[in-house]
């Protein structure tokens, strides 16, 4: 015989079973954390991570492209900055890779930044450069296209020399003198201008960061060096690189 009391107990189970299948039970479970947790590390990107991600994109796209194929492929031309190395073992990791670009000396962001023009990467020069800077813009859209209105279309960069790198005491700031080459394709005349470039260390994560740039006429003998004493226009003073 069923007692009042047993009732109960069968009454209570029942229910039980019954919440458990609509998921009351366990309202902390492991797996809403976890969505919880998904959702703040989203919140707290770092505002490289939009800069980078059209990178990654194009990084995708060109390993479809040419896995297959007859071509070298992009990665195995050489690096526009005249290293002798490979796009994809220079310019390129600090062009695709955050951990890369956080990782460089400033002479390297300076090579980076000219092969950036080459290769057309305008995301690259907005990440690497300072929020003080006289071209920084909080409107990323806008900020790219006025890039991509002055990417030396008209040019071939295949060189950039840095002659000095000077890095003071307290590591946040460094100064770094280099001599862009530039060959305009209609003529194949050759110029170069020299610039000495101020770099400080982004304070969030630690990158270096082009702040601003004095341009100045290039020793000779140094673009003789880049030149090879061929062109007959060897310096054009006053053309600048941060258009953006």
């Amino acid at each position: 015989m069923i007692t009042a009391q047993s009732s109960l107990l069968l009454l209570a189970f029942a229910l039980l079973m019954i919440l458990t299948m609509m998921d009351f039970v366990h309202p902390f479970s492991l797996l809403p954390m976890r969505r919880r947790s998904l959702t703040v590390r989203r919140e707290h990107h770092d505002v490289l991570t939009p800069l980078f991600a059209a990178n990654k994109k194009t990084k995708t796209k060109k390993k479809r492209n040419t896995g297959g194929g007859g071509f070298g492929g992009a990665s195995m031309e050489p690096c526009p900055c005249g290293s002798g190395l490979t796009y994809s073992g220079c310019c390129g990791k600090i062009h695709k890779d955050v951990t890369a670009f956080k990782g460089a000396t400033a002479g390297e962001i300076v090579r980076a930044r000219y092969s950036a023009y080459a290769k057309k990467q305008p995301e690259f020069l907005m990440a690497s450069t300072h929020p003080l800077h006289k071209d920084f813009n909080t409107d990323l859209k806008q900020w790219k296209e006025t890039i991509k209105t002055n990417m030396y279309d008209n040019f071939d960069m295949k060189r950039c020399l840095v002659s000095n790198e000077e890095y003071f005491e307290d590591d946040q700031t460094a100064n770094v003198t280099f001599i862009a080459e530039l060959i305009l394709r209609e003529t194949g005349e050759v110029t170069a201008f020299m610039e000495t470039s101020t770099f400080e260390r982004a304070k969030t994560h630690g990158a270096w960061l082009y702040k601003n740039g004095t341009i100045e006429e290039p020793p000779q003998s140094l673009v003789d060096g880049l030149t090879g004493g061929k062109s007959e226009k060897k310096v054009e003073v006053g053309v600048e690189v941060d258009t953006e």
